[in-house]
């Protein structure tokens, strides 16, 4: 009896080893299956009835497209559509200040977006046209999609997205120039020695521009022969600035004025191998950033 008893002892005992291994090897297989799923997908709740203004990118009501409800962070962006040909679907960009770059044109069936997202878009947001026609392709009356649909027409498309959106962000804007109250100080100085501080100073907008003694100002030139666009940092400040981009000769190409409290971008792509940018100060208080955006890649 008791030999009996000591055998199935035994057995139990290797048997219970046998399933903790098992749940050891289980969890181990979790974790790596996890690690190794570096994707998340958009689902049906990020969606709502609506689509977006091309022209600046802002939701617009209706009844017959659905929106990604907010801007979703959208490096490694995947977009594999799976409806039928005349259904569509559209994406649109915006910087990592929420700020709109633009969209694509609306896409059908056939088209997959793999790894095409522009260098300086940060976040996106997706319209899916669902088609308008019946199986006969003839047109339906007052079409509408219902609030209950919502979730029919998002699984006819599949949206997914990097799980590290941090490690493929870009740095466009590498070198920053700091000022401080007094204007006079350049914490992080720009590699191009061509570039200018002058303070007790402002600049004519007439042109070709003139520069004029003015003790309450402060004028940064800057040459952008290497440059693209210059991000102008005010939100934290109580300074105002005005803008003034011209061509070597001094003719006056665009100015900015009056830019104070937000984040300003200034694009002088176009011609920038024969143009300068100054930037021109009222000393008020509190920093102002500017940095340089080298590459132009926004769409």
């Amino acid at each position: 009896m008791s030999k009996k008893f000591r055998k199935n002892k035994r057995v139990g005992s290797v048997i219970s080893t046998i399933l903790v291994v098992a749940l050891v090897l289980g969890a181990i297989g979790g974790v790596i299956a996890f690690a190794r799923n570096d994707t998340k997908t958009i689902g049906a709740a990020a969606f709502t009835r609506g689509a977006l203004n091309e022209a600046d990118g802002t939701y617009v009501k209706g009844k017959t497209s659905i929106v990604t409800e907010d801007l979703f962070e959208c490096k490694g962006l995947k977009v594999i559509p799976g409806f039928d040909n005349t259904s569509q679907y559209q994406v649109f960009w915006y910087n990592e200040d929420e700020i709109y770059l633009g969209a694509t044109d609306k896409l059908g069936a056939s088209v997959k977006m793999v790894g095409s997202v522009p260098g300086a878009a940060v976040y996106a947001r997706v319209v899916i046209y669902p088609s308008q026609t019946d199986e006969d392709g003839k047109a339906i009356k007052d079409f509408e999609i219902k609030l209950w649909e919502i979730s029919k027409y998002k699984k006819s498309i599949k949206i997914e997205v990097a799980r590290d959106q941090a490690e493929l962000q870009q740095d466009l804007f590498e070198q920053v120039l700091v000022y401080n109250e007094s204007m006079g100080d350049i914490v992080q100085v720009y590699a191009n020695q061509n570039n200018m501080f002058f303070t007790g100073l402002d600049v004519s907008h007439l042109s070709p521009i003139t520069v004029v003694s003015d003790p309450g100002h402060a004028i940064l030139k800057l040459d952008c022969s290497d440059v693209a666009v210059y991000k102008l940092d005010l939100s934290d400040s109580d300074m105002s600035c005005n803008v003034y981009m011209c061509k070597s000769d001094g003719t006056l190409v665009e100015s900015l004025r009056n830019l104070c409290g937000d984040i300003f971008y200034v694009d002088v792509s176009a011609e920038a191998e024969n143009m300068s940018v100054s930037f021109v100060f009222e000393k008020y208080s509190d920093t102002v950033r500017l940095s340089e955006y080298l590459y132009h890649e926004l769409l």
